[in-house]
C-alpha cells in the first residue's frame, strides 16, 4: 500500500503488533500468511530499490517481537517465487548484488537476534510495547522490549521519506544495529531544550534498534 494511505491502517496494525503473545509464530517471509504466501519482498510498496528497504526494515521489525520466527526458503535473499502456484525458489536472484546483500543482511540479523538474550528469551519480565508519544500519520513504528536492567526500543520507518521521533526519559541511547550502514549513534541526538530527552531520525524505508539507558 502507498505509504500515504498506509497511514489510515497505522493504529490497526500497531494492535495487532502489541497484541503478539510467545505462543504466536512470526512469519517474516510474508505479510500475510493465509494469502498466497506472498513474499515481503513482493508485498512491499515502490521501486525496485525500495521494496528492498522495506523488507530489511519489516525484517527488523517483526523479529523484535516476541514469539516463533520462521522465514520461508528464498526469503533470506528476496526471492519473488512464494506466490502460489509459481515456482517456489529462484535461485538465479543469487546472481545479483542487491539479492547477495539481502541474503548478507539476513545473516547478521539473525546473528544480532541470537546474541541478544533480551530478543529471543521468553521471561516473564521482558514485554513488548507499542511507544508512546509518535503521531501515527507519520508510518513510523516503534516498541520497547525490556528485561530486568536491559531495555531495547526498535524504531522503523515505513514512510518515503525522512522522519523523526522524539524519545524522553532516557539518559543516554545507543544504536546496536541497523538496515543500513548509514544509520549509528548520530541518528539519535539529544535535545537542547529538553533533559532526558533525545530526537531519533531514520532514512525512508529503515530500522534501528537502541539500547535505552
Amino acid at each position: 500500500v502507498d505509504p500515504y494511505f498506509r497511514r489510515h491502517t497505522q493504529p490497526v496494525f500497531e494492535d495487532c503488533l502489541s497484541n503478539t503473545k510467545n505462543t504466536n509464530v512470526i512469519p517474516l517471509s510474508c505479510f500475510d500468511f493465509k494469502s498466497d504466501f506472498k513474499s515481503t519482498f513482493l508485498s512491499a510498496y515502490g521501486s525496485y530499490e525500495d521494496k528492498l528497504k522495506q523488507k530489511r526494515a519489516i525484517d527488523l521489525l517483526f523479529m523484535s517481537l516476541s514469539g516463533k520466527k520462521i522465514t520461508l526458503m528464498g526469503d533470506e535473499f528476496a526471492g519473488g517465487g512464494l506466490i502460489k502456484d509459481e515456482p517456489a525458489v529462484d535461485w538465479r536472484m543469487l546472481d545479483l548484488e542487491a539479492h547477495n546483500d539481502m541474503r548478507s543482511f539476513v545473516r547478521a540479523l539473525n546473528y544480532f537476534y541470537l546474541t541478544m538474550p533480551i530478543l529471543h528469551s521468553d521471561s516473564a519480565d521482558i514485554s513488548v510495547l507499542p511507544f508512546e508519544k509518535i503521531d501515527k500519520s507519520k508510518n513510523i513504528i516503534a516498541t520497547k522490549r525490556t528485561a530486568m536492567c536491559d531495555e531495547i526500543m526498535t524504531v522503523v520507518n515505513l514512510s518515503g521519506i525522512e522522519q523523526s521521533i522524539d524519545v524522553s526519559d532516557v539518559t543516554e541511547i545507543e544504536c546496536v544495529f541497523a538496515t543500513q550502514c548509514c544509520i549509528d549513534n548520530n541518528s539519535a541526538r539529544p535535545k537542547a531544550d529538553h533533559n532526558n530527552s533525545f530526537t531519533i531520525t531514520l532514512p525512508a524505508f529503515c530500522g534501528a534498534v537502541y539500547r535505552l539507558k
